[in-house]
C-alpha cells in the first residue's frame, strides 16, 4: 500500500454510492417491516394469553415459522451470491450480453427453489413445527401457538417467490 497514492476516487465512490444507498434503503425497510410484524406479535400474544402465562402460544408459533424461514432465505441468499459472482466476474469482463442472459436463468432458479420450499413447508407445516415444540397438546394455549405457525405460513410463505426475484435483481445489480 503507497500512502502518497491512497485517495478517494470520486467515479468510483459516486458507482459504489449509486449502488450502495439503495440497497442499504432496502435493507432498512426489512428490519422495519420486521420490528412492525413482530410488534403485531407482541400485542396480539399479550391480547389472548393471561399475564404471566406458562409460555405465550403466540410468540412461541410465530418464533417456530421464523426459524424455518431461515432455511428458504439461506438457499435464496446461496442463489443471490452466486448470481453477483457471476455477474462481477462478466462485468469485469465487459461481457454484458452473458449477464443479461444469466439473470434469467438465475430468477428462474430462484423462483423455483422459493416455491418449492413454500409449497413443501406448508405442506409439511405440522411436523416441522413440531420440530420446535409446537403441536396441539389439546389444551387452547397449544392450539393457539398451532393457528399462529399456521397464518404466519399462509400469509407469507407464498410471497417467497417476490423475495427471491428482489434477491436476485438486487444480486445482479
Amino acid at each position: 500500500v503507497s500512502m502518497r497514492k491512497l485517495r478517494i476516487h470520486g467515479e468510483q465512490c459516486a458507482e459504489i454510492a449509486r449502488v450502495g444507498f439503495p440497497s442499504g434503503i432496502q435493507t432498512s425497510l426489512f428490519a422495519l417491516s420486521n420490528i412492525l410484524i413482530q410488534s403485531s406479535v407482541l400485542q396480539v400474544n399479550n391480547a389472548i394469553t393471561p399475564e404471566g402465562s406458562a409460555y405465550a402460544p403466540v410468540m412461541r408459533g410465530d418464533a417456530a415459522v421464523g426459524s424455518l424461514e431461515t432455511f428458504v432465505f439461506t438457499a435464496l441468499s446461496a442463489v443471490t451470491v452466486a448470481a453477483s459472482t457471476f455477474t462481477a466476474q462478466n462485468v469485469g469482463a465487459n461481457n454484458y450480453a452473458r449477464v443479461r442472459k444469466a439473470v434469467g436463468y438465475v430468477l428462474m432458479i430462484a423462483v423455483s427453489i422459493g416455491a418449492a420450499m413454500s409449497i413443501l413447508g406448508m405442506l409439511a407445516r405440522e411436523p416441522l413445527v413440531a420440530l420446535y415444540g409446537v403441536r396441539d397438546g389439546g389444551d387452547i394455549l397449544s392450539a393457539i401457538a398451532l393457528d399462529t405457525s399456521w397464518k404466519r405460513m399462509i400469509w407469507k410463505w407464498p410471497a417467497f417467490f417476490i423475495y427471491a426475484i428482489m434477491n436476485t435483481c438486487a444480486g445482479t445489480i
